[in-house]
């Protein structure tokens, strides 16, 4: 259609968002399980609905603003991906070559495309209900056409879709089951299919599970084409020729468990930034539809800046992380999400910190080397959360408080400058048998207040969350400290584990009772905190307000870190399960 002069006029943009996809990601929270969602998701969205979609008659985006988008050629382990889908949909992530064939975006839970009039835009959608329906049973999703009217108005018309998949229902045999049955590993959905799980168990399973457990092991056998599967493909990830694991406890090898969430900071303020470089607009339903559709392109080379750094960083720092097999017998790590800005991965408690570390820098140096000059991207910083605990605690609830986390960090990049804007971090560490809430029972244990002679004291036990990146009073400050109080040689400790827990148990009654509890601590461990602390005691003062003096410390962060790498061991010992 190069040559063809377009009537706009008949042109259709449809665009479809899915919603809760991390809802129907964890609905049956086992690692395998789970990996089969991700690719099923990614794979339906990124290859199956642009096939539906350039068969049913899209029309290439060729517009004066596409032509000058200047995407650049970005370093993206994804570029390693060969070959297509079971058509002409290419599986690298490169926006010009689908804009080539009418598609405008198909990452980060959308997809979007034109089509070359109503007749051909009503055949995709009702033939992508019928591929949702069938592939992700129970997804949410919204459709919105513009413009909505063959009158030519520049409105738009949104349908809320549930694929709780008439497919499900339709296959049941109510002569063959229970009456009422549900899914026994999701509550939801009629049991309709027989699973034998690995233990030899039968189990019966609703139609979407059980496409779950067998993308599943399509994915343990590399063969999907989500980002993660093709990222496994391509080798590019690190310990790729170990084994993945099966289970988190396979994965943990007797460690605790971390759970990591990260995404991008601000990220609606920083594509308003960057839309505004060219449209003004504040509603795009001033915009006509050729205006629109190079809006929406110009809006997708921020998004693909944001895909590929993500991608990059992640690649890299896990490298950085794991860059030795050593001890390992299958891999410590499983990605479970990486999307658009998100990363939603797993790994030993040991390896999570310095990974937080690693992705940070590494994001760094993508945007020092990519965010330069007049049109580039504005830089991508991340909130990250962590939550160390035991693999046996509901994933859910672990998932949960990773988010709670990451958003604690997002409030601090909030309250942040806008020249001091970076990367943050919060975590929290586990060793019970629940879950509390995480800030309530922060501010009991870690906000101490009590009357002295000459007034009141506060003392901050915790500078939980960090900027992530510097020197003193930063996470990666906070690690180098970690590090210098971690034993060498089990023969030649440079300080004892024993005294350090006994200063950290001081630290709450009291100032000078734990300042005490500091010049008690023998040595050589007396000299090493000393270096680490900056002098003689653990405590630092901030300015009063009259009758009030508030201290703070960073020591209780820095032990914490230290003692990460003991947790397993430390089950082991109690006879927990490795």
């Amino acid at each position: 259609m190069s040559g063809t002069v377009l009537n706009w006029k008949d042109l259709v943009l449809v665009h479809i968002e899915f919603k809760r996809l991390q809802t129907f990601l964890f609905e049956v929270p086992r690692l395998r399980d789970m990996l089969g969602a991700n690719a099923l998701i990614g794979e339906t969205i990124r290859i199956h609905l642009p096939e539906i979609a350039l068969a049913a008659g899209l029309v290439p985006i060729h517009c004066s603003m596409v032509k000058s988008l200047n995407f650049q050629d970005y370093e993206d382990p994804l570029s390693e991906a060969s070959g297509a889908g079971s058509s002409a949909i290419p599986l690298r992530d490169v926006p010009i070559e689908l804009f080539k064939i009418g598609i405008l975006s198909r990452d980060g839970g959308h997809f979007q495309a034109l089509f070359k009039d109503r007749e051909a835009a009503r055949t995709f959608i009702e033939k992508a209900q019928a591929t949702l329906a069938e592939k992700l049973p129970g997804l949410l999703y919204e459709i919105t056409v513009f413009p909505e009217k063959e009158t030519g108005k520049d409105d738009q018309k949104s349908e809320k879709h549930d694929s709780q998949s008439e497919t499900e229902f339709l296959e049941v045999d109510p002569f063959d089951l229970p009456q009422l049955q549900l899914c026994q590993e999701s509550n939801r959905g009629v049991a309709s299919n027989m699973h034998i799980t690995p233990e030899k168990e039968e189990r019966l399973v609703s139609l979407s599970v059980l496409k779950r457990k067998t993308h599943g092991e399509e994915f343990y056998k590399n063969k999907t084409n989500d980002i993660i599967g093709l990222l496994n493909q391509t080798g590019t990830l690190a310990l790729s020729h170990l084994p993945p694991p099966r289970d988190l406890h396979d994965l943990c090898g007797g460690d605790y468990l971390a759970v990591i969430v990260a995404d991008g900071n601000d990220m609606g303020g920083r594509y308003n930034q960057w839309v505004k470089q060219k449209y003004h607009q504040k509603d795009s339903g001033a915009l006509s539809l050729e205006d629109r559709l190079a809006k929406e392109a110009w809006g997708e080379r921020f998004w693909h800046y944001n895909r590929v750094a993500v991608r990059s960083a992640v690649v890299d720092a896990l490298g950085q992380t794991f860059d030795s097999a050593d001890r390992f017998e299958c891999r410590p790590y499983q990605l479970l999400m990486l999307g658009g800005d998100d990363l939603l991965m797993v790994c030993q408690a040991s390896c999570a910190l310095p990974f937080i570390r690693y992705y940070a820098e590494c994001l760094k140096v993508f945007n020092d080397t990519y965010c330069k000059g007049a049109g580039a991207p504005p830089p991508l910083t991340i909130g990250a959360g962590v939550v160390i605990a035991t693999p046996s605690l509901p994933f859910y609830r672990l998932h949960a408080v990773a988010e709670e986390m990451a958003a604690s960090a997002k409030r601090l990049y909030r309250s942040l400058g806008k020249e001091s804007k970076c990367s943050t971090v919060d975590w929290t560490i586990c060793t019970e048998a629940w879950l509390d809430d995480v800030v309530d029972k922060r501010m009991r244990a870690e906000v101490i207040e009590y009357q002295t002679g000459q007034g009141s004291e506060r003392l901050i036990l915790s500078q939980k969350p960090y900027r992530i990146l510097g020197g003193e009073g930063t996470f990666e400050g906070i690690l180098k400290k970690a590090s210098d109080l971690k034993p060498g040689d089990e023969d030649q400790r440079q300080a004892a584990r024993s005294q350090l827990r006994d200063l950290v148990e001081a630290l709450p009654q009291g100032r000078q009772r734990s300042e005490l509890a500091f010049r008690k601590v023998k040595s050589p461990t007396s000299g090493v905190l000393e270096s680490i602390v900056g002098g003689k005691t653990p405590w630092t003062q901030l300015a009063g307000n009259g009758e009030r003096t508030t201290y703070l410390t960073y020591l209780k962060d820095i032990v914490e870190a230290t003692e990460i790498t003991y947790l397993g061991k430390k089950r082991k010992t109690q006879g927990g399960r490795s």
